[in-house]
């Protein structure tokens, strides 16, 4: 079974349609069948069951999954009775945070850790095929040991003391000696309850959408975990005088909801830097120049700036071009 093609560029938050090609074998036709991916920023994502014909499909890959830069990771699953029975190798396709970002993505560690969640529940899973032969015994096995036992309602009288017999020789009987407890060996209810008390349920394995949506320039997601997250670019120009120079954009962007917390903030820039006619103050020629984020600043309601450390030619330039934002928090 496959998963076809390989795209060599995807962008974060792109919304063109980007169709996969899905197939398996003859062997496998009537199982289910689903896709499983992991986004370049970790969130697990398992689709429902896919209709096939002919033993393959199509599918759309949502924009929610392209996330930020990174590595879009997939894998195909065929299910029989609830157990998956075989999965294809994980492929990797690269995510870029803009149609204008050169470096090539890596494998964040945000997916590694989900990665290694996910291995880390296999590894206490048995195979489906597998036997209990060495845990449990067989029915052969448990029919040999009851043939040496007797049945339940046999006496053994004149063999046993019976209870009022040795309640008699035991002349202690009467005080606690039938009414000890374990409280040494073991938890009593109320100590249980206060350990539980204090714990929550563990999160599921898969978190998924549950508000999602465009508000002023901003795209932004709320997922059931509480996590939340919003991107969108802005476009800039301005003037630089001096190879070496710091450029601040001031936004104010009202973000679509407020965030529980100060949230992480990401930028990428691409700007493209124009000599400028003394006379008429028109750009005459470009290039581009390369800029580096220094500092990304917002409050729990709003994008505030972005500062930008920039380098170019020692005449006088102008520039223009685009800033991407990604932020991340939580809602809730």
């Amino acid at each position: 079974m496959k998963i076809t093609p390989e795209f060599i560029r995807l962008h974060s938050g792109e919304s063109n349609s980007r169709i996969l090609s899905v197939s398996i074998d003859k062997e496998h036709e009537g199982k289910k069948v689903k896709l499983g991916f992991i986004t370049p920023m970790g969130k697990i994502y398992i689709t429902d069951e896919l209709k096939l014909s002919d033993n393959t499909c199509q599918y759309s890959i949502p924009h929610m999954l392209l996330d930020g830069k990174g590595m879009l990771l997939t894998q195909l699953i065929v299910y029989e009775n609830e157990d998956f029975v075989i999965k294809s190798p994980i492929e990797e396709y690269p995510v870029f945070s803009s149609v204008d970002d050169m470096s090539a993505p890596t494998v964040s560690d945000e997916s590694l850790k989900s990665l290694a969640m996910i291995f880390d529940i296999l590894l206490e899973k048995s195979d489906v095929g597998h036997i209990h032969d060495d845990l449990y015994y067989t029915e052969n096995e448990v029919n040999a040991l009851l043939s040496c036992k007797s049945d339940t309602d046999h006496k053994h009288e004149g063999v046993y003391l019976t209870k009022e017999e040795l309640e008699g020789l035991l002349p202690e009987s009467e005080g606690t000696v039938f009414q000890h407890n374990h409280d040494n060996r073991y938890y009593t209810e109320n100590e249980i309850d206060g350990l539980l008390s204090e714990k929550q349920d563990k999160l599921p394995l898969t978190d998924y959408v549950v508000e999602q949506g465009i508000s002023g320039n901003w795209t932004y997601r709320k997922w059931a975990s509480g996590i939340a997250e919003c991107w969108s670019d802005f476009g800039h120009w301005g003037e630089r005088v001096s190879n070496q120079s710091i450029r601040v954009l001031a936004y104010n962007s009202a973000f679509p909801f407020a965030f529980t917390a100060v949230p992480n903030v990401t930028a990428g820039v691409s700007l493209k830097s124009l000599k400028k006619d003394m006379a008429t103050g028109e750009a005459v020629a470009g290039e581009y120049v390369e800029y580096q984020i220094i500092r990304a600043s917002a409050s729990k309601t709003h994008l505030e700036e972005i500062a930008l450390l920039g380098f170019s030619p020692t005449e006088e330039r102008i520039f223009e071009g685009i800033c991407s934002v990604s932020v991340k928090g939580r809602w809730k």
